[in-house]
């Protein structure tokens, strides 16, 4: 009886994580780019997730079911902004 309670509990677990797929809808973000998308998303309850690519870039990542709505909110706030040019970027120091 126990073991049944256990295989019926462990399958339930998988089915939920299961379900919770995650798709990236941007990559190759700066830290600012990233950090009002990811501010956006919150503030309409989407479950976006940062998640480092390397060389200071990242990706934003959402449940499946939410990427529809996600993309819409982004569009509606023109997101992500434009990066901006620094003057270090202009004049790098090895110049």
């Amino acid at each position: 009886m126990h073991k049944i309670i256990f295989i019926l509990i462990i399958s339930g677990i998988s089915l939920l994580l299961g379900g919770c797929k995650e798709g990236t809808i941007l990559s190759s973000l700066n830290q600012r780019q990233s950090n009002e998308v990811l501010a956006a998303l919150h503030k309409h309850q989407i479950q976006a997730v940062k998640v480092p690519q390397g060389k200071g870039l990242f990706t934003i990542s959402v449940p499946e079911e939410q990427s529809r709505q996600a993309i819409h909110i982004l569009q509606e706030y023109h997101l992500p902004s434009n990066e901006r040019i620094e003057i270090a970027g202009i004049f790098p120091s090895d110049s």
